[in-house]
């Protein structure tokens, strides 16, 4: 767990007392009364309808995950593979689970641990004496609260959870649909729901998403789901949890005779709002980071099976993606830009983040999030990274990043070092979860001061009061008033999209670590004030 040094911890204190900078904002649309709680920018709340649902495990009976009682959302399962009840079969893939095991903690047979909520009380620790003197009840060393920090193939955003997390400060999530059609291609047949609605083909999986989410907040009279900033503030100032839609796909809009444009409208209607416009491999529009060494390991099979064709990133001699926006990728961003929808760099490689912001500069500073990532220092080691000459851009245009919970500690601290001159933020900050998205959490740390975050570490989105008051033990931002002001920065910089005669933001107290900060080719560094 990262430390605060005195000096941020001072800075700090003077940063919550400070009012907050105003921006432009939205004719109609009062600035003076700040939205309450924080926000999540990335969360895969349905990502169980995404690889033919054969890939997150399935609720009991193959109900679902992420709603209905805990116990059958989400009871034990042993992966199943080996099992006659193909209901609990879940993570195969066709190359069986000697391999499967390599690819996460929880695929596969996931080696004899079970996962999931007891469903009796042999498992719950309270054996009968006869069941005790046999031996029959096996102890599930894995256990230790459901689901663990590291998985892979749980759901972590179970609507009791989630509640939790709304109750205590949460209030605007970003719905992120996601589909891998190479991970889809490859999973085990027994396994394969063969609803329609969920195929390889990406955009109807996300489809699948978000009218499930449509379905959730329509059932419960604490979640709606948004389509404009008035509405945002509206719906969260009456209580309730406002849900943004994302998307998030590797081959965007390459399975749809529809042009692309006509398909940036069809989804615009659906609902998206913010997208992202490459994921794991180079497509169509853009060049990638070539990061996540799971996602690697399906590069290989695609090469090897010929079911996608691969898109390596070609590494050029400065060790970064060569590669940054297409022709049809600079076309793609300027059409977002034109529908005022919100675009996520997060994925991007530097080279096609530098050829964004140029565009983003012509259009009077466009804001952009990096919804889930981290502070990097280093412009040279190509990383899901906000480094200092995007941090600056960020700074300029009033965008946000949100933060990994493993990073939490040590980027929260970093956001007041890199603007500690004059006590003001380098860059808004918010939560950046990625849950259900391959991404492990914050470890179990024993010296941390809440007991379910040192036990459990960042398990569920359920746990997001033990992470909040371990910022209030760690900081002297007692009330923890930095994050809860990240629903208010987003749905300002979402208000910054539609303005028209939005300008420059100031860089007043911008302090770079690194002045020597510059983008692949020279265009943006972080001494640009």
């Amino acid at each position: 767990m990262g430390v605060f040094s005195l000096h941020a911890l001072l800075c700090i204190g003077a940063i919550v007392s400070a009012p907050l900078q105003s921006t432009n904002q939205t004719e109609g649309i009062a600035s003076s009364d700040p939205l309450p709680g924080f926000a999540d920018l990335h969360v895969h709340q349905m990502a169980e309808f995404a690889y033919r649902r054969a890939w997150f495990a399935k609720g009991a009976n193959g109900g679902y995950s992420h709603k209905g009682k805990i116990e059958d959302a989400l009871h034990q399962c042993n992966g199943g593979i080996i099992s006659s009840d193909f209901n609990k079969q879940h993570a195969g893939t066709i190359f069986g689970p000697l391999v499967d095991q390599f690819i996460g903690p929880d695929a596969g047979i996931h080696l004899d641990k079970r996962w999931g909520v007891p469903d009796n009380d042999c498992d719950r620790g309270k054996p009968t004496w006869l069941q005790s003197l046999l031996g029959q009840c096996k102890e599930d060393k894995s256990f230790s609260g459901f689901p663990l920090h590291n998985t892979y193939t749980h759901q972590q955003v179970w609507e009791g959870h989630l509640l939790t997390a709304h109750e205590s400060g949460l209030t605007l999530m970003v719905m992120t649909a996601v589909n891998y059609k190479p991970l889809c291609k490859i999973m085990a047949s027994s396994a394969v729901d063969n609803d329609p609605t969920l195929a390889c083909d990406g955009m109807v999986s996300i489809k699948r998403q978000f009218d499930e989410t449509k379905l959730f907040c329509s059932e419960r009279d604490w979640c709606e789901i948004v389509y404009s900033p008035e509405q945002a503030r509206k719906v969260i100032k009456e209580g309730k949890l406002a849900v943004v839609f994302s998307i998030e796909l590797t081959h965007l809009f390459e399975d749809s005779d529809m042009s692309i444009d006509d398909q940036v409208d069809y989804w615009y209607n659906e609902g998206m709002r913010i997208i992202q416009i490459a994921h794991e491999e180079d497509n169509l529009f853009a060049g990638v980071i070539p990061q996540n060494p799971i996602f690697k390991f399906f590069q290989i099979v695609e090469t090897i099976t010929k079911l996608n064709p691969a898109k390596f990133p070609t590494v050029g001699k400065d060790g970064l993606n060569s590669k940054g926006l297409t022709d049809l990728g600079k076309k793609l961003v300027q059409k977002l830009i034109n529908k005022k929808i919100i675009i996520d760099i997060a994925h991007l490689s530097f080279r096609s983040t530098e050829d964004l912001f140029k565009i983003g500069v012509e259009n009077n500073y466009y804001p952009v999030i990096q919804s889930h990532g981290d502070f990097g220092a280093d412009d040279l080691k190509e990383n899901r990274y906000v480094t200092d000459w995007m941090a600056l851009y960020l700074k300029k245009s009033g965008g946000i990043l949100g933060i990994y919970s493993s990073f939490l500690f040590r980027d929260y601290q970093y956001s007041f070092d890199l603007g500690v001159k004059f006590y003001s933020i380098l860059i808004d900050i918010a939560f950046g979860s990625d849950f259900n998205g391959f991404a492990p959490q914050l470890e179990p740390n024993a010296n941390f001061g809440e007991e379910n975050l040192k036990k459990k570490g960042f398990a569920h989105i359920g746990m997001y009061p033990a992470l909040i008051k371990e910022i209030e033990m760690t900081s002297s931002d007692k009330g923890s008033k930095l994050i809860h002001r990240s629903t208010e920065n987003f749905v300002k910089l979402w208000e910054r999209t539609l303005d028209e005669k939005r300008s420059k933001l100031s860089t007043v107290g911008f302090n770079p670590r690194n002045k020597n900060s510059t983008s692949p080719n020279g265009v943006f560094n972080a001494s640009q004030l």
